[in-house]
């Protein structure tokens, strides 16, 4: 998918558990009533079914979307933390 400078995809449920990998610019992302973080490429998040989200752009983002009934990363895998480490760590916005 593709967001323009100052796009959004305004707030609305996951239908299934949602996988959104930013792999050009960057934006913020939030989940219900919580605080919008700084997202950019390289970066993902995972929205559980049934989960408010959006995502948010001031200077465009470009993002694979994956969707499905399973969604099962790797991270989760307790043998692959070595591998991927402990997950996002929050950052201040660029």
């Amino acid at each position: 998918m593709a967001l323009e400078p100052g796009g959004a995809i305004g707030l609305h449920e996951a239908v299934s558990p949602q996988l959104l990998l930013v792999v050009d610019g960057a934006g913020r992302v939030r989940s219900g009533n919580n605080a919008a973080v700084a997202i950019a490429a390289g970066e993902g998040v995972l929205w559980q079914a049934g989960e408010l989200h959006e995502t948010t752009t001031e200077r465009g983002l470009g993002a694979i979307v994956v969707e499905g009934s399973s969604l099962e990363l790797l991270q989760s895998r307790p043998q692959a933390r070595a591998v991927f480490g402990q997950g996002p760590k929050p950052r201040p916005e660029r």
